[in-house]
C-alpha cells in the first residue's frame, strides 16, 4: 500500500512539474508600443529602451497618471 502511495505522490508531483514547465510565458508589452495598455500616453507615459518610463524631469507633472492592462493575466510569478 505505502508504496502505491509513493508512486501515486511521486507521478503527481511530476505531472505538476511538467505542466507548469510548458506554460510560455505571456509578455507584458511588446516593448516598443502600448498596445494592450491604457492611460496618458500621449503626454505621461513613453517607451525608452522598452521600458515604460511615465513623468519629466523637465517639467512639473500636474497630477497622477498612471497605466493599466487592457488584459487580464493570472498566475504572475
Amino acid at each position: 500500500m505505502k508504496k502505491a502511495l509513493t508512486a501515486v505522490l511521486i507521478s503527481l508531483s511530476a505531472t505538476a512539474l511538467i505542466a507548469a514547465d510548458s506554460r510560455k510565458p505571456i509578455p507584458l508589452s511588446d516593448g516598443k508600443t502600448f498596445a494592450g495598455w491604457d492611460g496618458d500616453t500621449n503626454k505621461t507615459w513613453r517607451i525608452e529602451n522598452g521600458a515604460f518610463v511615465g513623468g519629466s524631469l523637465k517639467a512639473t507633472v500636474p497630477e497622477n497618471e498612471f497605466i493599466a492592462t487592457t488584459r487580464s493575466f493570472t498566475n504572475l510569478n
